[in-house]
């Protein structure tokens, strides 16, 4: 997990956001922006207020599995996440038919409007650098 999120932030704050969409208002993810590394440096992650790394950054359950919805190109490597290369993989079906994940997220991101009220705030992830 620190491996994922690492890659996707890396460049954060330097020119670029971080490279994938994160939609969980449970995760909290801790921090230090590295200036001579040009890179952000994860630190800890929270998933519902529970840490996942001891405090050199490693997990404290390096057998615990975590089940995420990601495309394909993400999941085969892609935008350098070659971490998920190795990860287990399961296709979601309906009607016993794979779905394409870009096609849930299209349409999950085209029906938020009608989900939320007006002004209220959509799900997200918090960064927070120490």
């Amino acid at each position: 997990m620190k491996s994922v999120f690492d890659n996707a932030l890396k460049s954060y704050g330097y020119g670029s956001n971080a490279k994938f969409l994160q939609c969980s208002n449970n995760i909290k993810i801790e921090g230090k922006d590295n200036p001579v590394l040009k890179k952000f440096e994860v630190k800890q992650i929270f998933i519902n207020e529970e840490a996942l790394l001891d405090k050199n950054g490693q997990p404290l359950n390096p057998n615990r599995k975590f089940k995420c919805a990601i495309d394909s190109y993400i999941a085969d490597g892609g935008q350098g996440f070659t971490t998920l290369q190795q990860a287990e993989k399961t296709d979601i079906l309906q009607n016993n038919q794979p779905l394409k994940i870009n096609e849930v997220l299209l349409d999950a991101i085209k029906n938020a409007p009608r989900q939320y009220k007006p002004n209220s705030e959509y799900p997200s992830f918090q960064l927070i650098e120490l």
